[in-house]
């Protein structure tokens, strides 16, 4: 059973508890934790645990016999290739129950037993309201069969999903936002909080949505937000054999955990763990198989790991999943939520020294803005081509943010300091080096902003808290991200930074004990974002001092970060 506090090992005789507020949700092998099966971080291991196999609550129990009964392909007799195991309270996966090399099927189900929303379903669409995502007729179609209990065909598939779903359209505690530190910017926690009101508002009166209310649809929107599978229409040049329009959530492979790339340690280079693809069969007559394949060896007893979303960043995981994959390489931070406050910041800093009528001012924040608009967020795409920043990372979060995307910032924030760079009549050889000490300053008072917890604090809670597999990882950033803030307070750039690495006592003290999942999510997040601002800071400090600063600027301008974690993807591949 689980209390508040703790997890406790279910065998028999053992004493071992794990702290339920870091998430530790362990499957126990012989009363010790399994480290191939933590959620979310596994380890790339052939550990095979022996507990989980009859842990199995008897809403999974149903639903692993009925996956048998209905003749899914690998899961049962001489051919059974997987497996489910459950650990904590709702932790599901699969594994291996055998070595499958690359290429080999793991299992293969029909359609027929997935729950799947199709555009084409015109009398149901229609029945809903006009101008809805599909995302929200799929949550209403969810409902509609949940509703049916024993009647719906997918009852033990849905008696299977979670109760309470760990993201920001579900089960997100209104005080995390403290948490985040303003790492989550103003419009993406408003969006998330009021999407799912916002799309129940559009159904609500529909005949068909009577008997339901908006927490109904809540459960159900973030169930289809984080778990539903979708293939889109083919357009002109991509391959066939998908079908199309589709959203579908399919059992087994959603309960498979995640496994995108990642940095292992501080290296540079990003790691692929996932090691499962997902694909489709089409048998004719408008019939389709759904296929789970290895993509690399896969060993006995190893958890089975799907990649959830591509380029990324740990926002949107945070947001859309509940968790944040440590090592993400597809960071962004916010430098401004949107292009005036970045306009406004640029005036005070450059020219609050001079005397400026209202008049002068509104022309010279004009002339700024009417530059930004004309870079624009395509050039950058553009000029970071070479560098991975691809359209998702831009247009995934808050899109009228000013953004340090990798190690790039957002030339509308260089164009428009450019334009009043020009008024202030500052030449175009010292151009370079006003520009990086903006970046300084900007950086320095993110780090700095008052309710922010230094790095230090954060990577210290993470070393003792995070997943065991996460912790040396963390432990690795608390040393690295160590020496770098030592180096900057070296510097003459010390001012900047003083808080970013300061330690204030003993960390432990300031956890409460109330604290749960949510909270260790969140620190997560916040140093992750952290880091990447302290390597870009580092950066762009040392091209200050380079005699290189200039050409860069010209040919790019960024705050590139060649070395650690979060603060680019170190050499480029042209």
């Amino acid at each position: 059973m689980l209390d508040k506090a703790t997890l406790a090992c279910p065998l028999r005789g053992c004493r071992y508890r794990a702290p339920f507020r870091a998430r530790i949700l362990h499957a126990f092998c012989n009363g010790q934790p399994c480290n191939s099966h933590l959620r979310r971080t596994p380890e790339r291991k052939g550990t095979w645990c022996q507990a989980a196999d009859t842990q199995y609550s008897s809403d999974l129990h149903s639903f692993n016999q009925w996956i048998i009964d209905a003749g899914v392909d690998g899961t049962n007799g001489v051919s059974q290739r997987v497996e489910l195991y459950q650990y904590g309270h709702e932790g599901r996966g699969l594994r291996a129950t055998c070595d499958i090399k690359e290429g080999g099927q793991l299992f293969s189900l029909p359609m027929d037993i997935c729950l799947v929303h199709k555009s084409t379903e015109e009398a149901f669409n229609k029945g809903l309201g006009e101008g809805l995502d599909e995302f929200t007729a799929m949550a209403a179609k969810l409902m509609r069969e949940r509703s049916q209990q024993q009647e719906s065909v997918h009852y033990h598939y849905i008696q299977a999903m979670p109760t309470a779903v760990p993201s920001l359209y579900g089960a997100f505690p209104d005080s995390m936002r403290d948490e985040l530190q303003g790492f989550v910017s103003e419009p993406d926690w408003e969006e998330g909080r009021n999407r799912p009101g916002f799309e129940w508002g559009k159904i609500c009166d529909s005949p068909l949505m009577e008997g339901f209310n908006q927490e109904d649809f809540r459960w159900a929107y973030s169930i289809v937000n984080s778990r539903a599978f979708a293939a889109g229409r083919r357009s002109e040049g991509e391959p066939e054999g998908q079908p199309e329009d589709w959203k579908f959530c399919v059992p087994l492979l959603d309960m498979m955990d995640h496994g995108g790339p990642r940095r292992q340690q501080v290296s540079d280079e990003p790691v692929r763990v996932d090691n499962v693809r997902w694909g489709f069969t089409d048998l004719g007559n408008d019939t389709w198989q759904m296929q789970a394949i290895a993509l690399q060896d896969i060993l006995k007893g190893e958890s089975l790991l799907l990649r959830y979303a591509g380029g990324r960043t740990s926002t949107h995981y945070l947001t859309h999943y509940g968790f944040v994959p440590p090592g993400d390489p597809h960071e962004e931070v916010d430098l401004f939520p949107h292009m005036y406050g970045a306009v406004n910041w640029l005036l005070d800093t450059l020219l609050g020294e001079e005397s400026l009528s209202q008049a002068e001012r509104q022309q010279l924040a004009a002339d700024a803005h009417k530059a930004a608009r004309a870079t624009g967020l395509e050039q950058m795409m553009a000029a970071s081509r070479n560098g991975g920043v691809t359209r998702a990372n831009l247009t995934q979060s808050n899109p009228l943010a000013v953004k340090l995307i990798g190690d790039r910032v957002d030339n509308r924030l260089m164009e428009a300091a450019r334009e009043l760079m020009r008024h202030k009549q500052v030449s175009s050889k010292e151009r370079a080096k006003v520009w990086g000490k903006l970046i300084l300053d900007r950086i320095g008072e993110l780090l700095n902003q008052a309710g922010r917890t230094s790095l230090d604090e954060d990577l210290q809670l993470l070393a003792r808290h995070a997943a065991p597999t996460d912790r040396s990882f963390y432990a690795a950033c608390q040393r690295i991200y160590l020496k770098k803030a030592r180096s900057i307070l070296s510097s003459n750039t010390a001012h900047h930074c003083v808080r970013a690495y300061e330690y204030r006592g003993d960390t432990e003290n300031s956890i409460a004990a109330s604290m749960e999942t949510f909270w260790l999510q969140a620190v997560q997040l916040r140093a992750s974002q952290k880091m990447m601002l302290l390597s870009a800071f580092e950066a762009t400090a040392d091209l200050l001092t380079s005699t290189a600063w200039s050409k860069q600027v010209k040919a790019a301008p960024t705050a590139r970060a060649s070395k650690g974690f979060g603060g680019g993807t170190g050499k480029r591949k042209r």
